[in-house]
Parts: C-alpha cells; structure tokens; sequence
C-alpha cells in the first residue's frame, strides 16, 4: 500500500512567506539596479559636461595678457561669467537630482540672442586653439526668448560645438546659427569635419558611440544632448555626409507646461 505523508499547514505557510519576500528581494533588488544605472548616467552627463566651460577657460587663461583683456574686458567678464554659471548650473541640477530622484527639466524665460551669442564666444576660444573658425548668424526672426531650461539648452549647444569642433579639420570653418517662427525655435550647427556614415546615423545618439576612437572622449555627448531635446519637448536632428561634414539642427517650442516654473527667486509647481 502507497503511503501518503502529509505537509502540515504551517510549514507550507512559511515556504510560500519565504517565497513572497524572495520575489520582494528581486522587485527590490531590480528597483536598486534601475536606480544606480540612473545614477551612474547622471554622473556621466554631468562630468561630460563640465569639460565645455573647463575647457574655455583653460584655454582663455592659456593666452592671457593684460593689453587684451584690458581692450576687450567685456567679452572676457561675458565668458567668464557664462562659464561660472554653466558650472553653477551643474552643481545646482546635482544637488537637486540628488535631493528629488530627477532631472527634470526647470523652465524659466530665457534669453535665446545674448545666450547663444555667449556661448559662441567662449567656443570660439576653443576653436581658435584647434585653428578653426566659428562663425555665428543670428537670423532676423530668431525669437528673443522662449521658455525653456537654460542649463539644458547651454548643455546641448555646447555639445554641439564641442563635437564640431573636435571632428573638424584644422583650417576649416564651423557655422552656428539661429532661426524660428511663431511657435519654434531652430539652433544650427554646421561643420565640414569628417562626417557620418550612412550605417551609422542612426546609432550616433546612442551612448558610447564614437565616430573616431582616435578622439578623447565617452561617446555619451550627443545621446545627453537628444535626452535633453526630448525633455524639452523638442527634437535634435542629424545630416551628414562623409568626409564632408554634418549639420545638426535642435529645434524646440516657444513655450512649455513645465513641471516646475521659477520666477526670479520664487518657485511654483
């Protein structure tokens, strides 16, 4: 005769308890992996991106003189001035990412003609070291301001140039610009480096692709950059021939329904 034995009750109660907190480890282990990838993604923006301001004024400081900075002191306190508000603005977006778990965007108005004109100074710097031109156009219907996140906007335009100008031969020139209409607002940057090939414009926002390995660098410099379009609300575009240049044009609203408004000293959710 077959002879059965029986579980008690009790003891498969606690083997599904240790079940059920098994799977609440992995829920929970899972949640903590998500959160430190987000984290180390973070950190990798942040540190990409301090080097546009380090680099300005590393190489500012390089070719220092006093004749010059005398003669041309308002240019020198402008950049100085964007440079220490784009570090500023890292540490500030660190210590809020830290305290509130995002990134999210904080829009406020922004200055789009004397911002990008700033930038294009403190880049020119750094062009101007690798012997190349950087040449900015303001165009006439260019929007004055829109509401957008100024550290975000800095961050990609910056970006943008670094990468121009890192691929970009010496003697060549590099055109920045600016357009829009009623309800956008269009940021171009145009070089004549080495270009993209046809198999790789579609990869090129991913993190860690590098057209040159020769090149310092992550790779995570355009993957930040089209995250911070699509947080925006926008879009960041590429088109590239090889061996002949690319030409990629950022293009975002006028306006925004933010999460987050500050208004002067004042904060409004």
């Amino acid at each position: 005769m077959k002879q059965t034995i029986e579980v008690p009750h009790s003891d498969c109660s606690e083997e599904e308890t240790l079940r059920v907190e098994l799977q609440n480890l992995k829920v929970e282990n899972h949640h903590l992996q998500v959160e430190l990838q987000q984290m180390k993604d973070f950190m990798i923006a942040v540190g990409h991106d301090l080097g546009a301001p380090l680099n300005g004024l590393e190489h500012l400081l390089s070719d220092f003189n006093i004749p010059s900075f005398t003669a041309n002191f308002a240019i020198y306190y402008e950049i100085y001035h964007l440079a220490c508000r784009g570090i500023r603005d890292l540490m500030e977006n660190t210590k809020a990412y830290l305290s509130a778990g995002n990134d999210d965007p904080v829009i406020t108005s922004v200055d789009t003609i004397n911002l990008i004109d700033s930038i294009s100074q403190l880049s020119k710097i750094i062009a101007s070291a690798n012997d190349i031109d950087l040449k900015l156009k303001i165009a006439p219907e260019t929007p004055e301001t829109i509401q957008t996140d100024r550290a975000k906007l800095t961050r990609i335009t910056f970006n943008l140039l670094s990468n121009a100008i890192k691929f970009s031969p010496k003697n060549s020139t590099i055109n920045l610009s600016t357009g829009g209409n009623d309800t956008t607002f269009i940021l171009e940057v145009k070089d004549q480096g080495i270009g993209i090939a046809p198999e790789k414009i579609h990869s090129i926002f991913q993190p860690g692709v590098r057209l040159d390995k020769s090149k310092e660098g992550l790779g995570v410099g355009l993957h930040i950059s089209k995250r911070y379009a699509t947080q925006l609300n926008g879009s960041l575009q590429v088109v590239s021939q090889l061996k002949q240049g690319s030409r990629f044009t950022l293009t975002l609203p006028l306006a925004q329904q933010p999460k987050t408004i500050i208004i002067g000293a004042s904060e409004i959710d």
